[in-house]
């Protein structure tokens, strides 16, 4: 019989422990082999996934469990007095006041509150990204105007701003020709225009810091352009410092979306949102408390979930710098 040595046991523990392996795993893999081992930032990815999925097939969700359309009126849905009608096998989340169906409407609003908030943040971060990295290469004057251009964005208060153009260009054919008008577009640029400057602060002081690394030291002495330098040498080590402030700035957009629609100056009617049908149900609450529970642990739930991934994804990739 074959004796075992002592020190073989525990021999592919220490193998798989090994810093040279972990050494050779992409930032990427080392990112998700962390955060795996949080059982809460798997529970939020699979929630922000499913939320994903649910604004992707919307109308599929819809004709699948036999809802109507999210703007289809029904009067025969209302009481007798014309109070909203509740759950029930026909309506699995009841009706509003205008016989319209809430589970239709909320699945609806899931597609318009994550199309602005993706949409706001992804142009916020490429119009960031691009002033920070001029701003933290090229310092002297070129930073000090665009760091002050971005403190100036910054001092303006958001909501005053979108309440400011939505009544100035309510009237007629809105204003710059019609290109802004109360509703979607409006809300996205807003959110763009209050973001930016963030991303921007954010890639300034990385840059500042990566631009006196070795590896920027060693493109210059190959005759690497400036443009060479930024995009190719800088900007892949912002990708990831980036994409973890982008996860954050997701649900701050989609909870400013709701409160836009709730004011009345966001997503026009009749399309969905979860901040209007906030607003529409509270003067009915008492009597259909369903038309404001449901949108609301809808909007909580999906920023939880990404506010949840976005700390676990900030934490991840700290253990990488």
């Amino acid at each position: 019989m074959l004796g075992v040595n002592e020190d073989d046991v525990g021999l592919g523990d220490a193998f798989t422990a090994s810093p040279s392996l972990t050494s050779a795993l992409s930032p990427a893999a080392l990112v998700w082999r962390r955060l795996r081992r949080d059982r809460v930032a798997i529970v939020a990815l699979v929630a922000v996934l499913l939320v994903t999925v649910v604004a992707l097939t919307a109308p599929l969700l819809v004709d699948l469990v036999g809802a109507p359309g999210p703007n289809v009126q029904n009067s025969a849905t209302l009481s007798d007095i014309g109070l909203p009608s509740g759950p029930s096998s026909s309506h699995l989340l009841g009706v509003d006041e205008l016989g319209r169906d809430v589970f239709s409407r909320v699945v609806y609003g899931a597609r318009i509150s994550l199309s602005v908030a993706f949409i706001a943040t992804g142009l916020a971060a490429v119009l960031g990204t691009l002033v920070g990295l001029c701003a933290g290469f090229f310092e002297g004057v070129v930073d000090s105007l665009l760091s002050r251009t971005m403190d100036v964005v910054l001092a303006f208060p958001v909501m005053l701003l979108a309440l400011g153009m939505a009544s100035a260009c309510s009237t007629g054919k809105g204003c710059a020709a019609g290109l802004v008008k109360p509703g979607f577009g409006t809300v996205v640029f807003v959110l763009t225009f209050a973001g930016w400057p963030r991303f921007g602060r954010l890639v300034r002081g990385q840059t500042l810091s990566l631009r006196h690394h070795g590896f920027v030291d060693a493109a210059r002495g190959l005759g690497s352009t400036n443009k060479t330098i930024l995009f190719t040498e800088l900007l892949p080590n912002l990708v990831g410092v980036v994409t973890v402030y982008a996860t954050l700035m997701v649900p701050t957009n989609i909870l400013f979306e709701a409160a836009l629609s709730f004011l009345g100056v966001g997503i026009q009617p009749p399309n969905p949102s979860w901040g209007a049908m906030i607003a529409e149900a509270i003067p009915v609450f008492q009597s259909a408390w369903w038309f404001l529970v449901f949108p609301g642990m809808a909007l909580i739930v999906t920023s939880l979930a990404f506010n949840l991934l976005g700390d676990a994804l900030t934490d991840a990739v700290g253990q990488n710098q």
